[in-house]
């Protein structure tokens, strides 16, 4: 089983590409919805007695999101993929 870090990375760095693949012209968008969640889940999680949200676990999905942004911008880079991905 994965460590739940690993997984939270993992999450984020899925819906930071899909994002970013979705809406290529929309990249501070797709920041401010990625990035922005992350921290809102935290905060949230401040809401209810049985949860606690940490930093730490922000920082984790946040840099997940980064990555899944980085390699979204990246694979829309390369020519070939604007066949599957059109600006």
């Amino acid at each position: 089983s994965a460590s739940p870090n690993f997984e939270r990375l993992a999450a984020f760095a899925v819906l930071g590409a899909l994002f970013c693949l979705v809406y290529p012209r929309h990249i501070v968008l797709v920041c401010m919805v990625v990035l922005g969640s992350a921290v809102l889940l935290e905060i949230a999680q401040q809401l209810t007695p049985d949860r606690h949200g940490r930093i730490h676990d922000a920082i984790i999905k946040m840099t997940g999101g980064a990555l899944g942004i980085v390699a979204g911008r990246a694979i829309l880079y390369f020519p070939r993929a604007h066949r599957w991905f059109p600006n």
